[in-house]
């Protein structure tokens, strides 16, 4: 409850200009998601505990991000023209879309219990900020032919907040239609067996977004399109993380991957259901349902769909070596005198999303010990993405 009684803090504009004025993202960004982590919060907490103590708190959350300048972090605008300031607001980036599919998935969960200007308020900021500017005819997203996630979070979550929000399905069709071929994108981005190059987080958040859309599509269509089972390679993409996890919640952590990592129980479940070959780490390790970003589709459906009976039956790895052949990555599991010992190996090629120069780098941990490290992620600035990346230790 403590959340509740906290004030919703402002977006300043001294924080939104950081990252023109010296390429710094973190002070704008911990606002940005503050706001976003209260409005998942909120909301799961309405759900499962049916309490009415939360509506006022959630109402007021929604009020704010409808208040806000804009949805796209200043990282991610592209707008350079000061006489095209004014389109900020209809740029679509990750946490646009992301934003998009929030309030209206709460909007439809929730029409019932928050005041109708919220609802009908919160449904306009969708339409003007998000839905109307992607079913602009003459207008092309440059993540729309992306073959990284940003082709699966941006237009999965369009496609799930098209749902909730376009009934008449004469209208709706174009625009998922639109989706189909950025998923389509999205997966070129894949080896054919599978392997994410962008490493285990990005499998996550962009594959996350692509089975949330699959199973809400299919839900519309009453079963008749289903992107999960439909695409073979979608099948071979869900099994990678059975590659990437060495022991406990490490993981080959190459590429702007984290070195260790829990499960997200929901789509673990999802997929254990849909998919029977599939195994999954240790339950030890699980993700936080309400991560750093404040992602409401996560967090939702871990609550939704988290089947834990299910899950301890696909849990434990198996002890082997496995070559993924197209993406040059090898994993090796084995138990040597009473302990057991991973290793991962990496080729490929310095052209790849999130690449960080390590070619021939290789990682081993005997016990739940990593005694041969890759140092993974850096700090996320300007710098980090532009022409100094490799001037930045871990990168290089």
């Amino acid at each position: 409850m403590g959340l509740i009684t906290q004030p919703i803090e402002a977006l300043p504009f001294s924080a939104f200009r950081l990252f023109q004025v010296n390429g710094s993202r973190k002070e704008f960004e911990k606002l940005y998601f503050d706001r976003r982590r209260r409005l998942a919060a909120f909301a799961i907490a309405a759900l499962a505990e049916d309490d009415a103590a939360f509506i006022p708190a959630l109402e007021d959350i929604i009020w704010a991000l409808c208040e806000e300048y804009t949805w796209c972090l200043p990282a991610h605008l592209h707008v350079q023209d000061p006489e095209a300031e004014d389109d900020a607001p209809r740029q679509v980036d990750l946490f646009a879309s992301e934003t998009a599919h929030a309030l209206s998935e709460i909007c439809h969960l929730f029409k019932d219990r928050l005041d109708p200007l919220i609802v009908k308020r919160a449904r306009l900021e969708v339409m003007r900020r998000v839905l109307n500017p992607y079913m602009q005819l003459k207008r092309v997203f440059g993540w729309e032919m992306a073959t990284n996630n940003w082709s699966a979070v941006c237009a999965g979550s369009i496609g799930m907040a098209a749902i909730y929000m376009i009934q008449d399905s004469r209208i709706l069709m174009p625009v998922l239609n639109r989706v189909f071929e950025a998923m389509a994108c999205f997966l070129e981005g894949f080896t054919e067996e599978g392997a994410c190059l962008e490493g285990l987080g990005y499998w996550y958040y962009g594959f996350g977004y692509y089975v949330y859309f699959a199973e809400l599509l299919k839900q519309r269509t009453g079963g008749k399109v289903d992107l999960l089972l439909d695409e073979k390679k979608a099948q071979h993409i869900a099994e990678f993380p059975q590659f990437c996890f060495l022991q406990e919640n490490h993981v080959a952590n190459f590429s702007d991957c984290g070195r260790t990592s829990g499960i997200q129980t929901g789509l673990f479940s999802r997929l254990c259901q849909r998919l029977e070959q599939l195994r999954i780490p240790s339950l030890t390790y699980r993700s936080n349902s309400i991560d750093h970003c404040g992602r409401f589709a996560t967090a939702m459906r871990d609550l939704a769909w988290t089947d834990y009976a299910l899950l301890e039956k696909r849990e434990g790895l198996p002890l082997r070596s496995e070559f993924l052949q197209e993406a040059e990555w090898m994993v090796s599991r084995c138990q040597v005198g009473g302990k057991l010992i991973s290793f991962a190996a990496k080729g490929g090629h310095n052209g790849e999303p999130h690449n960080h120069n390590d070619i021939g780098h290789f990682v081993w941990v005997v016990d739940g010990v990593r005694w041969l490290e890759d140092l993974g992620a850096g700090l996320y600035t300007r710098q980090y993405f532009g022409d100094e990346r490799y001037s930045i230790l871990c990168n290089s």
